[in-house]
């Protein structure tokens, strides 16, 4: 995971959630999927719905990544090389609020993430198909998603040692481990190294690898705003990051 910073809420989606159309009663998720959202496909000319039109935008923000996994999305299929579809995951369950006070934030851009297929019927689940309703310790929109979180060479995510409660580490590492899978589901370790190794490749064919300006501007690169994100990003930053601090003690 990275921190992910959201553009403002689409208004489409604003309108629907505070002024509803009184003959469809009370607004919800499940409704979005079949309220149009006045946007049409480029190519085919077809109405665009209101749930699809909102995970677009999310995309956007995140780089065309998935929130928790950070794989590439749309994902192909393993055998039959067809798209696997992404949805929108609840950071706080619609299991919490669908029926409270609070229920409109089961509509709410600023609870949404865009997420892959979680695996679904490919093997381990992962990201919000292990998750289901678990409470999260840390996610993509915390400020401190970028220093909480580190990786080895071998590509497990894990806890950041400098978390100063031991409580909080050990939370955010079942997150990691048991309640997103994101060490066990889809080969997900083998993909980081595999990303991770692809970069420092790279950089080491071209001599640039100990040219601490060549890493700095990588890492501006990867850190910049832009869509789309190369996949498993996170590991990349964060290794750039620790590249860099070991090359400034040097000089």
């Amino acid at each position: 995971m990275i921190r992910i910073v959201k553009s403002p809420e689409p208004p489409e989606l604003r309108d629907y959630r505070e002024n509803p159309p009184p003959e469809e009663g009370k607004p919800s998720y499940e409704k979005m999927k079949r309220r149009p959202s006045g946007h049409f496909n480029r190519l085919s000319g077809e109405s665009i719905n209101l749930h699809d039109y909102v995970l677009s935008k999310l995309l956007k923000d995140q780089g065309h990544l998935c929130a928790y996994c950070m794989c590439k999305i749309p994902e192909k299929d393993k055998e039959t090389g067809r798209n696997l579809e992404p949805t929108i995951e609840h950071i706080e369950p619609q299991s919490a609020t669908k029926s409270t006070p609070n229920w409109k934030k089961e509509i709410e851009y600023s609870n949404f993430l865009a997420v892959c297929s979680g695996n679904a019927g490919q093997g381990a689940l992962c990201c919000d198909k292990a998750r289901g309703a678990k409470p999260l310790a840390l996610t993509p929109l915390d400020l401190q998603c970028n220093h909480w979180i580190e990786y080895s060479l071998s590509g497990a995510i894990k806890a950041s040692q400098t978390i100063p409660s031991k409580e909080m580490q050990e939370a955010i590492n079942d997150e990691l481990n048991n309640v997103l899978n994101l060490n066990f589901g889809k080969d997900l370790k083998a993909k980081r190294k595999n990303a991770l190794d692809g970069m420092r490749s790279s950089l080491q064919k071209a001599h640039q690898d100990q040219n601490i300006d060549v890493c700095k501007r990588k890492l501006q690169e990867l850190k910049a705003p832009k869509d789309p994100k190369p996949e498993y990003v996170g590991i990349l930053i964060f290794w750039l990051e620790k590249h860099i601090t070991r090359l400034e003690h040097r000089t």
